[in-house]
């Protein structure tokens, strides 16, 4: 029973993933096509030439509009895939009431962020050193995203948009449900899986999946989804910023604030220890 039991809350928890990505997807590709469509009848003359040159042109009228997309199609799609839920099962969102939290949570999930981007950029780095390859789609990833886009959309989609979505879906629907049918190391174990497989290159899967479990471990403790945001808005809006001004300074920077964090939380940690609530 209990083996059943635990293959449901897997399922379950793909088919929260899998709703909302289709989705998500569903409501790109109109966009997208809109777009298309829009740009071959304001520009007519890009499809007299050869086949390159007419898909070039196309492209990089999609790539300019890849973060409004991801924006737009994000909300939709959480709209409607949080109402879905809710349908199918009404006590789904209220288990998922974001408790108030005392102050210490918000502290910790803040002086976290250094240490946390430190260990993202630590971790790519190995990667990068045993699978080198895997440099090309990563990048790829980056430029797309990055490549002529306005910083505050990149802020707005994601570092703001993006981590509010995934920590709904991956440390609220799907830890909350494998967690009724799992033992709690077993939950954060699934969910940071399943958060490190929806980010689809191995050097991005690499970081999330460590992410994925520090973010689970907050949301458990803290019994609260808020912690989790704060540390994920902040992480994602840090990076981003990171990666188009800072690079190099923060390479300096990162490893005496996270050491600092470290210290600050090590004197303190009795008032800022994680307690179940």
């Amino acid at each position: 029973m209990k083996r059943k039991e635990r293959f449901k809350s897997i399922l379950s928890s793909l088919m929260y993933a899998g709703i909302y990505f289709a989705m998500q997807i569903v409501i790109s590709l109109k966009i997208y096509s809109f777009i298309i469509i829009k740009a071959v009848f304001e520009n007519g003359d890009m499809m007299s030439g050869d086949y390159t040159s007419i898909y070039n042109s196309l492209f990089s009228q999609v790539l300019t509009y890849t973060i409004p997309v991801l924006i737009v199609s994000a909300v939709i799609s959480s709209i409607i895939s949080f109402g879905l839920f809710s349908f199918k099962n009404p006590h789904m969102i209220d288990s998922l009431k974001m408790r108030s939290f005392n102050w210490k949570f918000s502290v910790i999930a803040v002086l976290l962020v250094v240490p946390v981007i430190g260990l993202s950029n630590f971790i790519v780095d190995i990667v990068l050193y045993f699978f080198p390859e895997s440099i090309e789609a990563y990048e790829s990833t980056i430029t797309t995203l990055m490549e002529g886009t306005p910083v505050i959309l990149l802020i707005i989609g994601i570092g703001i948009i993006a981590p509010i979505v995934e920590e709904l879906i991956f440390r609220g629907f799907i830890f909350k449900r494998l967690k009724d049918s799992f033992p709690v190391w077993a939950a954060i174990l699934i969910q940071a899986l399943f958060f490190a497989v929806v980010h689809g290159n191995l050097v991005q899967m690499s970081y999330a999946f460590a992410v994925g479990l520090i973010l689970g471990i907050i949301v458990y403790k803290s019994n609260s989804l808020y912690p989790a945001i704060i540390l994920h808005i902040i992480n994602n809006s840090v990076s981003t910023v990171s990666d188009m001004y800072f690079n190099n300074i923060l390479y300096y920077i990162l490893p005496l604030i996270a050491v600092a964090a470290v210290i600050f939380i090590a004197v303190n940690k009795k008032q800022f220890l994680f307690t179940k609530q």
